[in-house]
């Protein structure tokens, strides 16, 4: 299991630092965060809020919501010696449980952000002709996400920020969109990198 871990994390990886040097492709991202400003951050905010206030209501009323395919799988309880089902996680995200590692995966990442939000949005925005074929591709946007291990719900959940940058799309095209699809990822991410940030400081602190 180790080995493979390693390898998809390097799978992952290598994309993003190959496209530090490719002139063209770092442009269009600094384009992208150019475009970002405090209204655009707020209401990427809010989405979020909203994205979790729907999946914790949906996990609420059905609990079924919460499984992932890594829910296949289990972990071992290293106190207690039990087996549990492991919890729904982005596998994407795996380099972010290498030890100190993870918040250099994150510097990596966000700035490989608009890229990636570019070519979702190419995938399931361009080309959306009305509110009810947005709606379809909304949901089909937030399903996807299951595919790399996140919980039903939290798909179903993610369906309303595709909805937000179908809104974004239909008012200016796929930059609009995935200036506020990227936004909303960068929050995301500078939250994970606070949290990963406090979690090593609490560690360190112990062990001083």
């Amino acid at each position: 299991m180790k080995g493979l871990k390693v390898l998809w994390c390097t799978l992952i990886i290598l994309p993003m630092i190959t496209n530090l040097w490719n002139e063209e492709r770092m442009a269009k991202n600094w384009d992208v965060f150019s475009s970002i400003s405090a209204s655009i951050i707020f209401q990427n905010l809010l989405v979020i809020v909203a994205v979790i206030a729907v999946f914790v209501g949906l996990t609420k009323v059905a609990p079924f919501l919460k499984w992932s395919w890594f829910s296949l799988f289990s972990k071992e309880n290293s106190e207690t010696g039990e087996s549990t089902p492991h919890e729904g996680t982005n596998i994407n995200l795996i380099p972010l449980n290498v030890k100190y590692f993870g918040l250099a995966f994150l510097v990596l990442f966000a700035v490989n952000l608009p890229r990636y939000a570019y070519m979702e949005e190419g995938w399931f925005r361009e080309g959306t002709i009305s509110w009810e074929h947005g709606l379809l591709m909304s949901v089909l946007f937030g399903l996807a996400h299951c595919l790399v291990g996140v919980p039903i719900g939290a798909g179903l959940a993610i369906s309303v920020a595709g909805l937000w940058f179908t809104h974004q799309y239909f008012m200016g095209g796929v930059e609009l969109s995935t200036v506020h699809h990227a936004t909303y990822n960068l929050i995301i991410v500078f939250v994970l990198f606070l949290f990963l940030t406090f979690k090593h400081i609490v560690e360190l602190t112990k062990k001083a």
